[in-house]
C-alpha cells in the first residue's frame, strides 16, 4: 500500500479523490440530438459488390441529424437495438446532399 505524505490537507484529498477516480469505470454519456422514422428499406445494386447496399428511408421527427453523427435503430414497443453505429455513407434531403438534415 502507498503512502503519501503531503504538508496540506486539501493536497492529500485531491491526490486521494484523483487515485479513488482512476479506479473507478468511465462514464458514458449519450446524447439524442434527433430521431427519425424509417419509412421505407430499399436494397440497391453497387457496382464490383455481390451483396447490395440496405438503404433507410427516413424521416425526422424532431432534433438535427448528422453525417458523421453515430446512429442507433431500434425497432418495436420494446426498443431493441437493430444497429448501432455511423455508416451514413450520404446524407440527402430530397436531392440535395447536406451535413446535417433537420425537421
Amino acid at each position: 500500500m502507498p503512502l503519501h505524505l503531503e504538508s496540506v490537507i486539501y493536497r492529500l484529498i485531491e491526490t486521494v479523490r484523483d487515485k479513488v477516480a482512476s479506479l473507478l469505470p468511465p462514464v458514458v454519456e449519450t446524447r439524442v440530438n434527433g430521431e427519425a422514422t424509417v419509412l421505407q428499406v430499399f436494397t440497391i445494386a453497387i457496382k464490383g459488390q455481390k451483396e447490395g447496399q440496405m438503404v433507410a428511408g427516413c424521416r425526422i421527427a424532431n432534433g438535427v441529424i448528422g453525417k458523421n453523427d453515430t446512429v442507433r435503430v431500434l425497432r418495436g414497443d420494446k426498443r431493441e437495438v437493430v444497429f448501432e453505429g455511423t455508416t451514413l455513407l450520404r446524407l440527402s434531403c430530397f436531392t440535395t446532399h447536406t451535413h446535417d438534415t433537420d425537421s
